[in-house]
C-alpha cells in the first residue's frame, strides 16, 4: 500500500498489524483517511490530524462474532462495550432459529423465541421493518442478520411442539416458499423451507 509523503486523518504508529489473510504479522504504522485504510508501512513522512501512539501493541481488523442473540440488544442505543472492549465490530443475529422479525405476536412469546425477550419487543411484522429500525439508529457494531426458522414458523402456528401438519400450515409454508425463493435462490441457494414434522409420542413405558 502507498506510503508515500501524504496526509492522513488518522495515524497510528509501532503496531504489530495483523492484517487478517494469514500472513505473518510485521511492525509498522497505519493510516486513516475517512472510512478507509489510506496506507500501511512505515509513515515518518507522512502527516495526519491525529496520531495514536501503538507502543508495539497489536492492530487487527476488527473481529466477527458469529453465533450472537443481540438482535435486540442491537437496537437499545447500547454501546456495546462487551463487544468493542474484546475487538468484535460485527455481529451476526438470528441465530438458532430464534430472530425478532418477521413477527408480531398477539401474546407471549414460546421457547426459545423468548430467549431475546418478551412479546413486547417483538413488533416487526416484515423483515424489512427491522432492517428500517436498525438503519434509522445505527448500532456501535456492524449486523448481519438472520431470519429464524423458528420464529417463521411461531408465525404461522399456534405451537412448535405435538402439532401435526395442517391445511392451514402446509399452505402458509408453500405460499412463503413461492414468495422469497426467487430472492433465496441468489442470496442463500441451499436455504430450504420444510413443512413441519408430526412428532411422535413415546409411552411413558419406553423410559
Amino acid at each position: 500500500m502507498n506510503t508515500h509523503c501524504t496526509h492522513h486523518d488518522l495515524i497510528i504508529k509501532d503496531v504489530r498489524i495483523f492484517d487478517g489473510t494469514g500472513e505473518e504479522e510485521r511492525r509498522g504504522d497505519v493510516a486513516v483517511k475517512g472510512d478507509r485504510i489510506s496506507a500501511i508501512g512505515s509513515l515518518e513522512r507522512s502527516s495526519s490530524a491525529a496520531v495514536i501512539e501503538g507502543g508495539g501493541l497489536a492492530l487487527a481488523p476488527g473481529f466477527i462474532d458469529v453465533h450472537t442473540h443481540d438482535d435486540a440488544q442491537v437496537l437499545s442505543q447500547d454501546p456495546m462495550a462487551s463487544k468493542i472492549t474484546q475487538g468484535v465490530t460485527t455481529v451476526i443475529v438470528g441465530n438458532c432459529g430464534i430472530s425478532l422479525a418477521p413477527l408480531q405476536p398477539d401474546g407471549p412469546v414460546p421457547a426459545p423465541l423468548n430467549v431475546i425477550g418478551d412479546e413486547s419487543i417483538y413488533q416487526y411484522p416484515k423483515f424489512s421493518d427491522y432492517i428500517a429500525s436498525l438503519q434509522s439508529a445505527p448500532p456501535a457494531v456492524n449486523v448481519a442478520p438472520l431470519v429464524g426458522h423458528s420464529t417463521l414458523r411461531v408465525g404461522a402456528m399456534d405451537s412448535l411442539i405435538d402439532l401435526p401438519q395442517t391445511k392451514s400450515s402446509i399452505k402458509w409454508a408453500l405460499a412463503y416458499r413461492k414468495r422469497w425463493t426467487p430472492v433465496l435462490s441468489v442470496l442463500a441457494p441451499d436455504f430450504i423451507i420444510h413443512l413441519p414434522a408430526t412428532p411422535r409420542r413415546l409411552r411413558s413405558s419406553n423410559f
